[in-house]
Parts: structure tokens; C-alpha cells; sequence
């Protein structure tokens, strides 16, 4: 059975919107076409994306060749693409979940992250192709089947509110900055992404939900831990080690409690280590310290 990774299966929609790649996708199908055909082209609209040419086909009843004319339309052919590689993304999602399932693995954040995905894939692609609904449909579509056969809602942005953040969030930090660590805690390892999605990321650092099992479990040492929780203090009124305990959100990789007892004496452990350095260094590119 091949294993999937999570991280690559929106890899084509993601693809199709940098640097306003479909123009460049259908100048270069017309091209081709004009170059293998040359003097049989009858016309080309490069804007629509459309070439007609002549070319000839095999009559089986004359057991002769006779020449027809072809009309290409890019995007025609694009649409049809798009439902292909739908299927190939929702099958590969499908499988994904299978394979966690009988792991009996937990796949709830990760349907979650890959919604998160599918809404600001949306949101590019309306502001990179406004003229070219498809490629939003299809996003839609793909979002329409994690909630059909998963119950995931559609992703939202957190709305920010001091006086909801358990931490006391300061006015200053924006959503973005966390989405940054989010990444980032993601990449270097701190937590799992199929553990810890996003908006459970969100909501524990800036608001304070009333589900009790909406926590941050690191998957890292407690020095890691420790070094990124640190960081971040200065960015809130009340992020410290009493009420880090005290709110019970974040866990440490065995599963149990961060308290601060273990906090302060993690803190005094620390110990360089190239993982420390490597953190240490990204954090202060994103939060400027």
C-alpha cells in the first residue's frame, strides 16, 4: 500500500496558481499545435484559447484518408482535466483516511488543515482567475466531500478579541503572525499536522474555547517546547508558566499536562543542540526579536 502524504494533495491546484500559470499552460498548448501543424492552422484566437486546423483521418467505409477540420479549445480541455484530477484528490484523501483508520490513528486535524487549504486556495484563485469560476468550483467541490462523508466544516478565519484570548492576546498581533508559527511548528517538528491542526493552533493562543479537548500536544522534548512558548510571551499579558499550567492546553509529547513545575525546570535544562539553534534562529525571523 503507498503511503500518501498529506502535504501533497492539493499539490496540482496549488501549482496552477503561481505566477499566473494557466495563460502560460494554454500559450503554450497553442503554440505546440501551431508548430506541428504549421500550414494546416485555419485560425488561432490566443486569448480564448482556441486553434482550428486541418487534419486528416482514416475512413474506414472509403478505406481512404480524408481531411477534416479540428477545433482545439483550451480550456475545454482544461475543465475536463480539472474533474480528473477532483477524483484523484478526493481519492486521495479517501485513501488517506483509510490507512489512518486502520492505524486507528486520529485524522480530525488533518481533514481540518486540509479545509484550511481548500479556503485560501479559494481565495487565491479568485483573485488570480476572477474570469474562470472552474478552478473555484473544483476547490468547492473537494470541500464539499470532507464535509459530505467527514462532517468538516468549512474552514473560517479566527476573529481576534483580547478579551477572549485566555492568554490576553495584545492588540498588536495579527492572525497571520500564527499561521506563521503554525508553519512553522509544523516544519521544525514541535507538533504533528495530523495531530494539531490549525484552528485548534488558533484557538488556544487567542481565544479561549470551552471544549476542554481543544489542547497543543508538542511532539518535541520539553526544551523545544519550552524555548517556543517563551518566545511568544512577549506578545501577550499573561503567557507564563503558572497559567500555562493553569489552563491546561498544552501538552507535553507523552500526553500529560504541561505544568510549571516542568516548565521552570525544562527552562533550566537547556542544553544547545542544533535543533535548538535552527528554532531559535526561524523564530527570530518571524517574530523580529
Amino acid at each position: 500500500m503507498t503511503k500518501i502524504s498529506p502535504h501533497t494533495i492539493l499539490d496540482y491546484f496549488k501549482e496552477l496558481l503561481k505566477f499566473n500559470k494557466l495563460p502560460f499552460l494554454k500559450d503554450t498548448a497553442i503554440e505546440e499545435i501551431k508548430i506541428k501543424y504549421s500550414e494546416y492552422v485555419d485560425s488561432v484566437d490566443k486569448e480564448k484559447g482556441i486553434i482550428k486546423y486541418f487534419k486528416l483521418f482514416y475512413n474506414q467505409s472509403t478505406n481512404d484518408s480524408i481531411e477534416g477540420l479540428v477545433t482545439y479549445d483550451f480550456y475545454k480541455e482544461h475543465k475536463l482535466e480539472l474533474l480528473e484530477k477532483i477524483k484523484d484528490a478526493i481519492s486521495s484523501i479517501d485513501e488517506l483516511i483509510y490507512q489512518k483508520s486502520e492505524r486507528e490513528e486520529s485524522y480530525n486535524a488533518l481533514l481540518k488543515n486540509i479545509s484550511k487549504e481548500l479556503h485560501y486556495l479559494f481565495i487565491k484563485a479568485d483573485k488570480v482567475y476572477p474570469t474562470y469560476p472552474e478552478l473555484k468550483r473544483a476547490i468547492k467541490s473537494i470541500e464539499s466531500h470532507l464535509l459530505l462523508r467527514y462532517q468538516i466544516q468549512p474552514f473560517s478565519k479566527v476573529v481576534i478579541n483580547e478579551k477572549q484570548s485566555y492568554f490576553g492576546v495584545k492588540d498588536a498581533v495579527s492572525e497571520k503572525l500564527f499561521q506563521d508559527l503554525y508553519d512553522l511548528s509544523d516544519r521544525l517538528e514541535l507538533i504533528e499536522y495530523d495531530v494539531v491542526d490549525e484552528r485548534t493552533f488558533l484557538d488556544v493562543f487567542l481565544r479561549n474555547p470551552s471544549d476542554k479537548s481543544v489542547v497543543i500536544q508538542f511532539s518535541c522534548n520539553n526544551g523545544l517546547a519550552i524555548t517556543f512558548l517563551e518566545s511568544l510571551r512577549p506578545f501577550f499579558t499573561s503567557l507564563n508558566p503558572k497559567t500555562i499550567e493553569k489552563s491546561q492546553r498544552f501538552l507535553t509529547k507523552q500526553g500529560l499536562v504541561l505544568t510549571e513545575s516542568n516548565y521552570n525546570t525544562s527552562k533550566k535544562r537547556l542544553k544547545d543542540s542544533e535543533k535548538l539553534k535552527s528554532l531559535k534562529l526561524e523564530l527570530q525571523q518571524i517574530l523580529d526579536l
